[in-house]
């Protein structure tokens, strides 16, 4: 099984599309808050120095867009044609903007 730990501010923002696919899905995932005080120690060990940060199965992604995107194709919500894709990623980019 898939372990994912989320790590973001407590906060809406880039990372709320990312909590919000977790709830359609259905899946469980560690929700790790960064406070804004840890926050520019923490910066230095996270890839690009920006949050969201995905962590899969131990592992450090970032770039909100992209991990949206992944997991919405993980929990089946990425459309079965490119056009339905092209939707989904419409409406992430729609949530970022």
């Amino acid at each position: 099984m898939v372990s994912y730990r989320l790590l973001y501010f407590d906060q809406t923002g880039r990372g709320e599309i990312l909590r919000f696919l977790f709830a359609l899905g259905g899946q469980k995932y560690e929700d790790v808050i960064i406070s804004q005080e840890s926050w520019p120690k923490f910066k230095q060990t996270v890839p690009f120095g920006v949050l969201p940060v995905l962590e899969i199965d131990g592992k450090r992604y970032s770039q909100s867009v992209a991990l949206a995107v992944y997991l919405a194709k993980q929990f089946g919500y990425n459309g079965k044609t490119d056009l339905e894709s092209l939707a989904v990623l419409e409406v992430v980019q729609l949530v970022q903007d």
